[in-house]
């Protein structure tokens, strides 16, 4: 019985990752060392106002990011595509200054959801 929960749970996460690579093309990968702080939900506040200091062993490669599987590492690369969509919406002068803040779109999709 016991062997059938866990193939159960390693074919939900196996699904889980395919899903996450077929719709962002980026996909969790556990890190070596101490956990470290979410780049998402680290200093955030719940909704009865405790403030979340989550930590986690998986990050995104190819963004750099200390991302939670769940929700944050989903929720961190909806709102990183709605930045670049909202930039690209705005026109030329907003593209050309959103390339050069590569950097600065990971932080600026923190500040979309409540700090």
């Amino acid at each position: 019985m016991i062997s059938v929960i866990l193939g159960g749970e390693i074919l939900r996460r196996l699904l889980f990752f395919l899903f996450l690579l077929k719709q962002f093309g980026h996909c969790p990968k556990a890190r070596e060392g101490p956990a470290l702080g979410c780049n998402y939900c680290w200093n955030t506040t719940d909704s009865n106002g405790r403030i979340l200091r989550r930590k986690t062993k998986y990050h995104c490669p190819e963004c750099q990011a200390n991302l939670c599987i769940v929700p944050c590492f989903q929720q961190y690369h909806e709102a990183l595509e709605r930045d670049e969509t909202k930039a690209a919406a705005e026109g030329p002068a907003a593209a050309g200054g959103g390339g050069g803040g590569g950097g600065g779109g990971g932080s600026s999709s923190g500040s979309a959801h409540n700090r």
